[in-house]
C-alpha cells in the first residue's frame, strides 16, 4: 500500500526526483512508503498494466503530494490524479511550483492550503505533515534535517528563470 503518492508530470522528472530525495534523506521517509511513477525502484513494476497500477496506487494513500507545474496543468493523466484525490476526499498537499499561482488550487481542489515550492519557511511544515500522517520514519537528526533543508534552499535559491514552455529551470540542482 502506498503511504504518499506523488502527482507529477513526467516532464517534471527531475523535480519530482528532487522532491522524493529528499522527503527520504532530509525527512526519513522509507523508500517503501513512497509511490513516484518515473522514479526507478518506487514506481510501476514491469510487465504490469500501467492503468490499472496507478488506479490501484491513489485508492488510500496517506498524503498525496500534487507537483503543479505548468506542464503539470496541461497533462490530462494528471489532472485525472488530482480529480482522483478530490473526489475521493484524499489528504493532499498541492505544492504549487510558479509561475503556477493559488488560484490554481482554489480552482481545482476548493480552498485547500497549500504550498508554494520556493517557501523555504514551509518546509518545517511539510515535516510536520509528513511526521502527522502516522508513516513510520527513519530516523533523522536536527544536524541531518537542516544539512538537507540547507541544500534545498539553496538549490530552489537558483530558481529564477522559465523555460518556453513555462518549466522550472533550476540552474543549481539541475531540475528542469
Amino acid at each position: 500500500m502506498t503511504d504518499i503518492f506523488i502527482s507529477h508530470v513526467v516532464a517534471d522528472k527531475a523535480l519530482a526526483d528532487k522532491f522524493v530525495a529528499f522527503l527520504k534523506e532530509a525527512i526519513g521517509v522509507p523508500a517503501k512508503s513512497i509511490f513516484c511513477s518515473s522514479i526507478d525502484g518506487q514506481n510501476i513494476p514491469l510487465g504490469d498494466d500501467f492503468n490499472e497500477y496507478m488506479k490501484k496506487q491513489i485508492q488510500k494513500p496517506k498524503l498525496v503530494i500534487l507537483l503543479m507545474t505548468p506542464r503539470y496543468m496541461e497533462s490530462w493523466f494528471c489532472l485525472m490524479e488530482l480529480g482522483a484525490t478530490w473526489a475521493q476526499s484524499l489528504k493532499a498537499l498541492p505544492v504549487v511550483v510558479p509561475p503556477i499561482q493559488f488560484d490554481v488550487i482554489s480552482s481545482t481542489l476548493g480552498l485547500k492550503q497549500g504550498w508554494s515550492i520556493d517557501n523555504n519557511a514551509k518546509l518545517i511544515d511539510l515535516r510536520q505533515m509528513v511526521q502527522a500522517t502516522g508513516i513510520t520514519l527513519e530516523h533523522r537528526t536536527e544536524h541531518d534535517w537542516e544539512k538537507k533543508r540547507a541544500v534545498w534552499k539553496a538549490d530552489l535559491g537558483g530558481v529564477d528563470k522559465r523555460d518556453s514552455q513555462g518549466g522550472l529551470i533550476v540552474i543549481q540542482a539541475g531540475i528542469c
